[in-house]
């Protein structure tokens, strides 16, 4: 009897200083040019860009995820490059997630940036291309822009498909995170692009983007279906 009293003791005892180890667990802190999202304690590295402050990787924010198949221009979905299963806390653990982040339909992009940060305009990304070198009329055009080498100097110098590494000038850190293509219902290819949402719109359904890729220097804005699973970069609130 005295050694079952003793283990239910003992068992008590580490019971409670568990209890105590986990109150006095403590948030990790940012540190500087850092900002931390307050709904899962994730750290981002932060970059000032002439006037604006962008986060320097993509946005990871996961509430749930989605398997390729599923699509919908209303409803929020979550997807992470090259992953289709929907299991939350498998998808979390992979290195995709870990690299590249989460890849939101237009829908989920729009809600998806933390408080005091937003999904940025069309008009923001231009002004950040300006700021790199991009001419001022050439940033109001559709589709490919070559002018100030932009998507080089704003690609990270490492992760592209073989030699189409970029400058990383700004420290604003562009790793091929691929998207979920719509139309096909599949994930592009690995190590070659990378895609980015903005909160503005051309018609129904349709919404600008930006995207580089691996073996030209330049940057695209284009439209696409908000059905697309793009990477997310979110700009500080002013």
């Amino acid at each position: 009897m005295k050694l079952k009293y003793l283990n239910i003791y003992i068992s008590t005892i580490l019971f409670l200083t568990l209890i105590i180890i986990a109150g006095c667990k403590k948030d990790p802190v940012p540190g500087e040019n850092e900002f931390m999202d307050e709904r899962d304690k994730r750290i981002y590295k932060t970059v000032t860009i002439g006037w604006q402050t962008w986060m320097a990787e993509n946005l990871a924010y996961l509430p749930s995820v989605d398997t390729v198949s599923v699509e919908s221009d209303f409803l929020p979905l979550y997807y992470i490059f090259e992953y289709d299963e929907p299991k939350l806390s498998i998808s979390r653990q992979t290195t995709n997630f870990y690299l590249y982040g989460v890849l939101y339909n237009w829908t989920a992009a729009a809600g998806a940036c933390p408080r005091g940060w937003h999904l940025p305009t069309d008009e923001e990304w231009k002004a950040l291309e300006r700021f790199a070198g991009m001419d001022h009329d050439v940033a109001q055009e559709i589709g490919y822009r070559k002018s100030g080498d932009v998507g080089f100097k704003l690609k990270t110098a490492a992760s592209w498909f073989e030699s189409f590494h970029g400058g990383d000038e700004f420290g604003f850190n562009i790793h091929p995170g691929g998207r979920k293509i719509a139309r096909d219902v599949k994930f592009s290819e690995p190590g070659e692009e990378a895609f980015f949402w903005t909160s503005s719109s051309d018609a129904q359904n349709i919404s600008y983007l930006r995207y580089v890729t691996g073996d030209e220097p330049g940057i695209y804005r284009s439209i696409g279906s908000r059905k697309n699973g793009l990477s997310v970069r979110c700009v500080k609130d002013q």
